[in-house]
């Protein structure tokens, strides 16, 4: 409120030049209230989207960063940042797993082309057959 007020002077010029836009972070009962509000919430977007998602409206859940929903309630709970992968890593780890995401559909769309190959094969054999012109006959007159 006082910072709202204006009533808060300035940061000493040894905090502001190690980082001009530090924040202050209010460590009270209330505060910490308000945090766990904030988490709450977001757990309460995030399931409401998921059930729109799961009632026929799949895009809901588009409106939701799921990576950034987490990190916001970490933070909001106070989890150590030690328990929580930082941004980098987080991002590999989600490339990874896409690239492996894009090889399995990719091995399992040839898996099915191949399918669809042998049994167009096998049709055509059978075909051929009921014409007598499959492997191993004649064709008519020879």
């Amino acid at each position: 409120m006082l910072a709202r007020a204006g009533k808060l002077r300035d940061a000493p010029d040894m905090v502001r030049s190690i980082d001009p836009d530090f924040d202050v972070e209010y460590l009270g009962s209330l505060a910490r209230s308000q945090k766990v509000d904030t988490a709450a919430a977001i757990e309460r977007v995030v399931a409401s989207a998921a059930g729109m998602a799961a009632q026929g409206m799949p895009r809901a859940i588009e409106a939701v960063d799921p990576i950034g929903a987490v990190q916001e309630i970490a933070r909001a709970l106070n989890v150590p940042i030690s328990a929580m992968r930082d941004q980098q890593e987080v991002q590999e780890r989600v490339q990874k797993l896409d690239a492996q995401e894009a090889a399995a559909m990719e091995a399992q769309q040839a898996q099915m082309a191949g399918e669809a190959a042998q049994t167009v094969a096998e049709a055509e054999g059978m075909v051929n057959e009921g014409q007598g012109t499959g492997p191993g006959t004649l064709p008519a007159g020879a």
